[in-house]
């Protein structure tokens, strides 16, 4: 199994309350890059101390 390139390469960050994107984000993205980006949300987001845990709301999306 290759190594997980964790680079930001999508450059999401957060300033004050919000996570931000600091270049736009393709509009296409191969299914590992949907999880990369994904996973960098859900880390930027978390510290936020969201309402709800990423867990919980990822199997909310997926009972949909």
């Amino acid at each position: 199994m290759p190594e997980i390139d964790t680079a930001n390469r999508f450059l999401i960050g957060v300033l004050g309350p919000d996570v931000v994107f600091m270049k736009p984000v393709p509009q296409r993205l191969s299914a590992d890059d949907a999880l990369l980006l994904a996973a960098h949300l859900v880390a930027m987001a978390e510290v936020q101390r969201p309402t709800h845990r990423f867990e919980d709301v990822l199997k909310a999306v997926q009972n949909a």
